[in-house]
Order: C-alpha cells, then structure tokens, then sequence
C-alpha cells in the first residue's frame, strides 16, 4: 500500500543514522547500557544503545566508558581539586578515584538510543 506521507517525501529528506550519530568511524564503537539504574539521571538506561567515540579528548562533564576493576562501567566525569570523580545517579554511589590510580578512559559517549518497547 501507498504511504500518505509519500506526497511530501523528498530525496534530500532521508536520514542517515551513521551521518548523525558517528562522527568519527574509525574511532567509534557502540555499547549496550547495563549500568543497574546508575546513569538514569543523566539520561542513560539499561539497554540503551551507547555511542562511544574514541577520538574525544575526555573533559569534566563528559559521560564516559571506563575500564574500572575489571569490568566496564559508563560514569560522568567530573574533577575535584585534584582528585578525578565518576559521579552515578542519585541513590548510587559515586567512585572517587586515588590519585595514585591511572584512569583508564576508553572513550566519550557521544549519544545515546533510547529503544521505548
């Protein structure tokens, strides 16, 4: 069947996803969220599709990819004096990292997919 929308369809009206959401291929990777609720404040839930780009320089208030203890985890970064914070959503707790401790940041969540159903 026809789509209504047909009459107001132009060429130049499609939407390529890599165009809006990658800037950077090579340097780009997607995740899935499973961040158990710790990131909902910011606007990222558990399922939510993640792009990471590897190639932006990591800055205090980016969302960040961490390889922390093993294990991944998707925190905000934020800097106190000299000591470097990995803030969590309200009723988380945050992780405050020793100064002695290299972070290893493997990249800047650039956006995010919210699937509704």
């Amino acid at each position: 069947f026809p789509s209504p929308a047909e009459d107001f369809f132009r060429e130049d009206d499609r939407l390529d996803l890599n165009e809006k959401l990658i800037a950077n291929p090579p340097a780009t990777f997607l995740v899935q969220a499973d961040c158990g609720g710790s990131m909902v404040d910011f606007g990222i839930h558990d399922g939510d599709l993640l792009i990471v780009d590897r190639s932006i320089s990591p800055r205090p208030g980016h969302t960040v990819v961490v390889l922390w203890e093993g294990g991944f985890v998707c925190k905000k970064l934020y800097v106190r004096g000299k000591q470097i914070v990995l803030a969590s959503s309200e009723g988380h707790q945050s992780i405050f990292v020793p100064e002695d401790v290299e972070l290893d940041i493997w990249g800047v969540v650039r956006s995010s997919v919210h699937f509704h159903v």
